[in-house]
């Protein structure tokens, strides 16, 4: 297959003594790991660089039939970021500056993508801070755009973090309340669908909480989406250097999930099987939040 991915990237330490995390952190590390971990997955897990020993150091390639042609977009805004510090990972560069919000870099992930519109099976944008670890993981989104009986039905990863003693890993998206959804989608439409033969069991659902910080469209599904007219007016409102369509929890939520929530039934995999469709989220920032909440035994 081949694969877009537009990453949106962003750093700028915060002026504010103690205040900041993560792309305004003063620490630039972290981000730079992050990102490279994000880049180095993929052509980890999707590239032609994998072989298996031979003699004399000369390998055969493994796992040849899974190969993806993967071409990765950095959208960032002005100087304020880090590309510099994972050029060894190929890339297109986009950047962006005036008076745009750098929060919404999601939104120039998306006209990123539809400038390309037809030269590639899927479209996808992710946080720089998310990391595919399943080489299955476009196998699976295939199947499951290819068995979906339901219209208009896309399937989105649940995010995790892993690493810490006491909780082995945590799903990190946990539910909204009805009220921050109910605008943009209704779950009680086919709440439920059931896997097919040929892939371990799994189960699929509606969540109230459909963000994760990415999404992968087929083609067809991201020429779907362009041709609404809220797509076009968020396009027109980047053209004048404007905040588009920002209404659901903030830019960096509306850039990753709001039109897609709009346009397609977004569903995750159930608890019991949320190892089926996963991706890593960088770091234990809501781990280690999550078991400094727990009340001891």
């Amino acid at each position: 297959m081949k694969i877009l991915i537009a990453i949106p990237h962003f750093w700028k330490p915060s002026a504010v003594e103690g205040a900041g995390s993560g792309s305004t952190g003063p620490d630039p590390e972290p981000r730079v790991k992050a990102l490279a971990a994000c880049l180095n997955a993929l052509r980890q897990n999707f590239g032609p660089q994998q072989y298996l020993c031979g003699n004399a150091g000369i390998g055969e390639q493994a796992n040849a039939p899974h190969v993806h042609e993967i071409d990765v977009v950095i959208c960032t805004h002005g100087a304020n970021h880090l590309r510099g510090s994972v050029l060894e990972f190929p890339h297109e560069h986009c950047m962006v500056g005036g008076k745009l919000d750098p929060m919404c870099l999601g939104f120039v992930c998306q006209r990123e993508l539809l400038s390309r519109l037809g030269n590639y099976d899927y479209y996808c944008m992710m946080e720089d801070d998310l990391i595919i670890r399943d080489p299955w993981f476009f196998e699976k989104l295939r199947w499951f755009d290819g068995e979906s009986d339901v219209p208009g039905a896309i399937l989105q990863p649940r995010r995790y973090e892993s690493g810490h003693g006491s909780v082995g890993k945590l799903y990190i998206d946990g539910a909204l309340s009805f009220e921050q959804t109910r605008a943009f989608q209704d779950v009680s439409h086919s709440p439920k669908m059931v896997g097919w033969d040929g892939f371990p069991p799994a189960t699929f659902e509606r969540c109230l909480n459909p963000h994760a910080g990415c999404f992968f469209l087929t083609r067809e599904q991201m020429q779907t989406w362009a041709d609404t007219d809220y797509f076009k007016a968020d396009m027109q409102a980047l053209k004048r250097g404007e905040r588009p369509d920002c209404s659901f929890i903030g830019p960096l939520e509306s850039g990753a999930t709001l039109g897609v929530m709009r346009t397609f039934r977004i569903y995750k995999p159930s608890p019991e099987c949320a190892n089926f469709f996963e991706i890593e989220h960088y770091g234990t920032k809501y781990l280690d939040e999550f078991v400094r909440n727990q009340k001891p035994a």
